[in-house]
């Protein structure tokens, strides 16, 4: 069956087609026969984003969040460029997205509006961050290249796809073109022997660890591996971009590493290892290097990515590429009948050390409690013993992550939300928004520091706009804390990480939002309290006047909980 229509009416038909709920973007010159179309779908929902990289940064937030991919269109030009840094994030993320963008017509000559020298430059600008970098040259052809975009997202390790659409083929009169057909995912297979495989190396083993990484979260994995956990008695490390796998309150969750630092427990369990289960983990990369210099043990790995691009573990007794949530089914099958392991030791060494890590908060605490300016680590306490347990917190890149992540209850995949390697500054704002349209019952957070939020904060008007509201909790140091306090720390002085910062709880009173700001740690638990009964309401800014405080790992803050026995 063909029919007849414009490329853009083709574009439109496509979203649909696919459930798409949201497109986020920025209207432009390039793609304004795009939103014209927009206008006969009264069930897509345009977020107008004040600027491109907040649209892009939304899209993989919401691909993030529900495991379909996200949607935005920017325009050619400047707009696409805008948005590249939230494609970059979403790729490194693996967050499912569909990136449209407008571009200068077919052929154009140098230094044409929004153009270039090169009129495919941004086709080719977009292709070492997705999955897929395509140019549309025919009306005819836009049904065929939507539909594998969407399934190309989906597929292997999720993430975004680009698609150029230059105006004049946007702009072009109706053709006869191909009624839209979704594509189905290729077949998912395991290999042959590899589950049984899987599971004796894990039964042999005398100290089991089960690594996992984002394909966990990608493949909505979690419930099978804390099944997987307990049946096996077998602790659980992963990445710091993994941050949700399992959750903080299950007696087999150790911890997070990095290449370049990790809870100690995790570092002993690593080395004590004869097997290290990787899953959703992908092969050479930082992550998996690391992981492979520190242990002697042999590695399964199930790997996380697609065929063209994954490579086999080296050195690994098992790698493969398959779908994790699969995967892990059939091995909590296989392992369940072999009976349950006994794991009274390990469970207990974790149990200590989870509770000298809250003895050592405690100490922290205490110190803290009556200084001026707020520690942020107090603000955190604070907030994540209020919580509800289906909250949303996005976090980002800097010192309130960090004491986020060290500090927030994880009891569901997405309690905490981490930006991932590409670690985009002003992401909180953006994410936290897209959570709230997804989730409007739930308590959505957004945990940031005054120069990142500085970065997106024109998109303070779009959650007033959207009716997201969410609770904003910025730490106000006049800084930007972490590459000062790295300054401090390399150099023994600082250049260039001073940051006038306003009131911010009066920048959210001028949008007609609620604002709270906190001078006192004495203030924290009303202020707190405060936020989330306006929040019923409004969006609210709470603006914690901070300072450039010692950033502590989880070793030191163990050790405080020793100083107090010693």
């Amino acid at each position: 069956m063909t029919v007849n229509r414009t490329a853009a009416q083709a574009v439109v038909e496509a979203l649909a087609a696919e459930g798409v709920e949201f497109v986020f973007g920025l209207a432009g010159t390039h793609v304004l026969h795009i939103f014209d179309a927009l206008i006969e779908q009264s069930y897509i929902r345009h977020v107008v984003t004040k600027h491109e990289n907040s649209a892009s940064l939304m899209a993989g937030m919401y691909g993030r969040l529900t495991g379909r991919p996200g949607v935005a269109v920017v325009t050619a030009g400047p707009g696409a460029v805008n948005s590249l840094s939230g494609v970059a994030q979403a790729y490194a993320c693996a967050s499912p997205m569909i990136h449209i963008s407008g571009t200068v017509p077919l052929g154009a000559h140098k230094e044409s509006f929004h153009g270039v020298d090169k009129d495919d430059f941004l086709y080719k600008m977009f292709l070492d961050v997705t999955k897929w970098s395509v140019r549309v040259e025919r009306p005819q052809d836009v049904p065929e290249i939507m539909s594998r975009a969407f399934t190309v997202a989906i597929t292997g390790r999720p993430g975004p796809v680009h698609i150029e659409i230059p105006e004049d083929v946007l702009g072009a009169d109706p053709v006869e073109m191909p009624a839209y057909h979704r594509q189905a995912p290729p077949p998912i297979a395991l290999g042959e022997n590899l589950v049984a495989d899987v599971a004796d190396l894990l039964w042999e083993a005398e100290h089991p660890v089960i690594c996992a990484g984002k394909g966990v979260l990608a493949h909505r994995a979690t419930e099978q591996l804390a099944a997987l956990a307990d049946v096996m008695s077998a602790p659980v490390i992963f990445p710091y971009d993994a941050r949700g796998v399992i959750s903080t309150l299950h007696p087999l969750c150790v911890g997070s590493f990095t290449p370049w630092r990790d809870e100690p427990l995790v570092g002993d369990l690593i080395a004590l290892a004869d097997m290290i289960l990787a899953v959703g983990l992908r092969a050479d990369t930082e992550i998996a290097n690391n992981l492979v210099r520190r242990t002697k043990a042999q590695i399964a790995h199930i790997g996380f990515d697609d065929e063209t691009a994954g490579g086999p573990w080296e050195g690994a007794a098992i790698s493969t590429l398959v779908d994790c949530r699969l995967f892990l089914e059939k091995l909590v099958a296989a392992v369940r009948t072999r009976g349950q392991r006994d794991g009274a030791a390990v469970r207990k060494k974790i149990a200590e050390y989870q509770l000298a890590l809250q003895r050592g908060f405690q100490a922290i605490w205490d110190e803290y409690r009556d200084q001026k300016p707020v520690h942020f680590g107090l603000v955190v306490a604070e907030l994540g013993a209020r919580l509800r347990d289906d909250a949303i917190v996005v976090g980002g890149v800097g010192k309130h992550d960090i004491w986020g992540r060290q500090i927030l209850p994880i009891r569901h995949p997405f309690s905490h939300i981490k930006e991932g390697s590409w670690g985009t500054m002003g992401s909180e704002l953006p994410g936290a928004i897209v959570a709230k349209l997804i989730f409007p019952e739930r308590q959505v957070i957004a945990l940031t520091g005054d120069g990142s939020f500085l970065m997106s904060c024109n998109d303070f008007c779009t959650a007033m706009e959207v009716g997201a509201n969410i609770i904003i909790f910025i730490l106000n140091d006049s800084g930007y804390g972490t590459i000062k306090w790295l300054q401090e720390q390399r150099f023994g002085r600082t250049y260039g990480t001073e940051l006038w910062a306003p009131n911010f709880a009066q920048f959210a009173e001028s949008f007609g939002a609620a604002g709270v700001r906190v001078e006192d740690p004495h203030d924290l638990p009303d202020a707190v309290q405060q936020a989330m009964i306006l929040a019923e309401k409004t969006p609210v800014i709470v603006d914690i006047v901070s300072d450039s405080y010692p950033v502590l790992r989880s070793g030191e803050i163990a050790e405080r909980a020793t100083d107090l026995d010693s």
